[in-house]
């Protein structure tokens, strides 16, 4: 027999609503026994809470008891990108003097008639989104908010509180499996990131050797022995690095160019993954073009493309197209028979380990300016031989490529586990089945750690 449910306004299931400030705050968190913190949105995602997204408030902001987060709290995001904008989450537990800040509500549940767990689940149901999507607004899709009164307006279709707890007992048992599922999908994607990472520092600065096989052509990858490992090299070899390496002034290596813009070029674009292409391959959403198109110069498949703002964070690399670019990027051909495709690895790997950074001369943290082309020129860089930078640059692709597919393969299994929590949550709080009948089995079938 169905389970009675009566429909709730959220506003009469609660005893307290609050947002605080969200001044100007140091990014770090609170120390001591005296300091506040505000939340950041980060702290609130579908994955669960985090309370060390915060920072810290200024001393005049210290001791805003009403917007302070304690534990049983549930918090919602309702300032940010639409996607954004919405998230709810239950606080199991929080630190003292963490406050919610003007981008989010904190929701303090009456436990005399609902349980906090439940009335975080069912905030996050696909009914509940699509009330609060539609009352979305805002300048733009990354700007959207929703007033207080649209959120605590919402009805909702509530069990008894006995329902309400076994539902949330059984949701808490059974979406630890798959977070922890999760958890471990996370882990995975880390671990080969650095693995991708280590390797292309490595092989670009001589401490990893890669050589080919003369027997089979197979690139392998070993360390340098004996009097290699001996020497000391300077600026960005390692000190493994082989004696036939070369440290040169950038100059010396490539050239800048200013091709001329066809009227049928589209749009070039470095991303930070190292992939130089087409804007159009990927998105064009939240890029700003230029009207009269003023200093855009043309590019061909093969040139080396470096942004000259971005280029830090690893936006370099070889362009696979025809198109066009700003003239915040530097586009450059090889003066010799070096490789572009080892160069860009090894400006990239230059940036990925702050070397260029350090070499840019800014005082601002995490702005580093090379507009100028002499700013880039100047700096040295490895130089192997011609042989060695296609052997290197070759295992690397290929690394790439194998790195790419695991990580794909690693994002769709998190999708499905995402896919998989949420029906769960959504079919249990909705009483499409009888959670004192479910024995949990499935949850994670055929996804294991």
């Amino acid at each position: 027999m169905a389970t009675p449910r009566s429909t709730q306004r959220l506003r009469w299931l609660l005893t307290h609503v609050a947002s605080g400030p969200s001044p100007t705050s140091e990014n770090r968190n609170i120390n001591g026994d005296d300091e506040w913190g505000v939340l950041k949105t980060t702290a609130i995602t579908w994955d669960g809470w985090d309370w060390q997204q915060h920072k810290v408030l200024p001393q005049q902001y210290w001791g805003i008891k009403a917007a302070e987060v304690k534990a049983g709290d549930i918090l919602v995001t309702k300032a940010g990108p639409r996607n954004r904008v919405g998230v709810s989450v239950y606080v199991d537990h929080s630190p003292s003097r963490l406050v919610a800040s003007g981008k989010m509500l904190l929701l303090r549940p009456d436990r005399m008639v609902t349980d906090p767990r439940f009335l975080s689940w069912i905030l996050g149901t696909p009914s509940s989104q699509s009330y609060l999507d539609a009352r979305k607004t805002g300048m733009a899709e990354s700007q959207m908010n929703f007033t207080n009164n649209d959120l605590l307006g919402m009805s909702l279709d509530i069990p008894t509180l006995d329902e309400q707890r076994r539902i949330a007992d059984y949701l808490e048992s059974a979406t630890l499996q798959i977070g922890r599922l999760l958890a471990a999908r996370k882990k995975q994607q880390q671990l080969v990131r650095e693995r991708q990472s280590l390797l292309l520092t490595g092989a670009t600065s001589g401490a990893v050797r890669i050589e080919r096989n003369k027997s089979d052509g197979i690139i392998d990858g070993r360390r340098p022995q004996g009097e290699e490992r001996s020497r000391i090299a300077r600026g960005v070899l390692a000190a493994e690095a082989p004696a036939d390496w070369e440290i040169v002034p950038l100059r010396r290596i490539m050239q800048k160019l200013s091709r001329k813009v066809a009227p049928t070029d589209s749009v070039i674009t470095a991303y930070r993954d190292g992939t130089v292409t087409l804007r159009s391959q990927r998105r064009e959403e939240g890029y700003t073009f230029s009207d009269l198109e003023q200093g855009y110069q043309g590019v061909d498949p093969g040139d080396l493309v470096f942004h000259a703002l971005d280029g830090f964070a690893g936006a370099v690399g070889v362009s696979d197209a025809r198109g066009k670019s700003s003239p915040v990027y530097h586009v450059c051909s090889m003066r010799a028979d070096d490789d572009p495709q080892f160069m860009a690895y090894a400006l990239r790997a230059m940036g990925l380990t702050g070397y260029l950074a350090l070499q840019a001369g800014n005082v601002r943290q995490r702005s580093v300016d090379f507009r100028p082309w002499e700013s880039l020129a100047r700096i040295t860089m490895p130089r192997p031989p011609v042989k060695t930078q296609r052997a290197i640059s070759a295992h690397l692709t290929s690394a790439r490529i194998w790195t790419d597919e695991v990580l794909n393969a690693i994002d769709r299994q998190t999708r499905l586990l995402a896919e998989r929590r949420q029906a769960l949550i959504t079919a249990a709080v909705t009483g499409q089945f009888d959670v004192s009948t479910a024995s949990g089995r499935n949850v994670s079938e055929g996804l294991q750690v």
